[in-house]
C-alpha cells in the first residue's frame, strides 16, 4: 500500500468513515453485491456519507476505472433499499440528489 493510500485509509478511519472505505474497496473490486458488507443504514442516511459515496465511488470524472454499469446498478439497488429502510420521515429526512455525468 502506498503512503498516499495509507493516509487516505487513516483519514477515513479517523473520520468514522471506515465502513465507507471498505464498501468502496469491495465495490471497486466488483465483489458479489450479496457478499459486500454495506455501511450501516444510519451512515447511508447521512448527506455527508452520500456525498462521499458519489464523489469517491460513482463519479466518472474522478475514478479512472469504474465497474460495469450492470454491476453498479446491482450495488445501487441494494444501497437504495438500505436508504429506504433508514428513512423514518421522508418529509424530514434529507438526501442529496445523485446526478449521473
Amino acid at each position: 500500500m502506498s503512503s498516499k493510500n495509507k493516509k487516505s485509509a487513516s483519514a477515513a478511519m479517523t473520520n468514522g468513515q471506515w465502513p465507507l472505505e471498505m464498501f468502496k474497496r469491495k465495490y471497486l473490486h466488483m465483489e458479489d453485491p450479496h457478499e459486500i458488507t454495506f455501511p450501516p443504514k444510519e451512515l447511508v442516511k447521512s448527506p455527508a456519507a452520500q456525498r462521499w459515496m458519489v464523489d469517491n465511488m460513482f463519479d466518472r470524472r474522478r475514478i479512472k476505472y469504474l465497474p460495469t454499469a450492470r454491476y453498479t446498478f446491482r450495488v445501487m439497488k441494494k444501497l437504495l433499499s438500505i436508504l429506504e429502510e433508514a428513512m423514518e420521515d421522508p418529509e424530514e429526512d434529507v438526501s442529496i440528489r445523485c446526478v449521473s455525468s
